[in-house]
């Protein structure tokens, strides 16, 4: 029965990352219904057991929206240094508002202005404990941190600059606001190659999503 409930939520609360065709205002009430539903379960749960699979259901539905749908909203959004626009593809977005932007939409109570306009290091300790930090390093040695890590979803501070991380379905992007050849903005790009991450002498990766911040998500618990 423990297995059915799983299998159930996972198709359930994973649907809206199969609709493309999502406006972005349909996808945020999206969100926030299935966060309601999942944590309405989580509250309702009696057991560890239980408790662990609906943590375990919303990080998947979690990394599948943002991967398949936030992410396809943004891209082409152009970049500028004090860019904060909230509606994809309107306006320009910095690349700290663009980070915190996703997250905040994602579902996560974040102060999202106070945190894009830290270093990028500080809201990373603030949002993950697994941290990986390189100096002047070559790329190859990123990659291969990366590709020896669990699939997921990572924010990646630069010299500056911040992005995302994303390792899904195979394959592993530099998702970012991007502010070269004349501020491209939000793109995926492989993680080497002209850009701010492979020119970067300082990395930090914190790899988000895990059980403390998916319980304050199903809570709606403010992240500070």
């Amino acid at each position: 029965m423990k297995k059915l409930i799983v299998f159930f939520l996972l198709i359930a609360f994973t649907k809206v990352s199969y609709t493309q065709n999502l406006s972005y205002d349909s996808l945020l009430r999206e969100v926030k219904q299935q966060q309601v539903v999942l944590g309405n379960y989580y509250k309702k749960a009696v057991t560890v057991k239980s408790k662990d699979s609906i943590i375990a259901c919303a990080q998947f539905y979690i990394l599948r929206t943002i991967a398949n749908n936030f992410f396809n909203h943004w891209y082409g959004t152009r970049w500028s240094f004090y860019g904060q626009t909230r509606i994809p593809k309107q306006g320009s977005i910095a690349c700290g508002y663009f980070v915190t932007t996703v997250l905040y939409d994602a579902g996560f109570k974040i102060p999202r202005v106070q945190w894009a306009q830290l270093a990028s290091e500080v809201f990373i300790k603030r949002f993950s404990t697994d941290i990986k930090r390189f100096r002047d390093e070559p790329i190859e040695n990123i990659k291969k941190y990366v590709a020896d890590k669990s699939n997921g979803l990572y924010i990646v501070g630069l010299d500056c600059h911040v992005g995302f991380i994303l390792k899904y379905n195979n394959t592993i992007q530099f998702i970012h606001s991007s502010y070269y050849n004349n501020g491209m903005g939000v793109v995926a790009q492989d993680l080497a190659g002209h850009n701010p991450l492979d020119d970067s002498h300082y990395v930090v990766i914190g790899k988000i999503l895990d059980n403390k911040s998916i319980i304050q998500w199903l809570l709606q618990a403010q992240i500070k």
